[in-house]
């Protein structure tokens, strides 16, 4: 565990768990390897709307992969 880690409240952290610097763990972490987290302060309001966001980050990116796809399709099918 890093300088200035932040552990909130009673969580398991299991063996081979590294933590990075000014991370914040909220919440047990049960499979072994490195984590990191940590943003630069903003304003409260949207520190919050962004926090939700980046947990949506990577099924947002496929979703988005998959539209991409659809459009260039849809593009290549309309051309003679």
């Amino acid at each position: 565990i890093a300088g200035a880690c932040a552990i909130a409240g009673h969580l398991t952290l299991v063996e081979g768990t590294h933590i990075t610097g000014m991370s914040m763990v909220s919440r047990s972490i049960l499979q072994p390897g490195a984590y990191s987290s940590g943003t630069a302060a903003e304003p409260h309001q949207q520190w919050k709307r962004n926090a939700v966001r980046f947990r949506q980050l990577d099924e947002m990116s496929r979703r988005i992969k998959n539209l991409e796809k659809t459009v260039k399709q849809q593009n290549t099918e309309g051309q003679p």
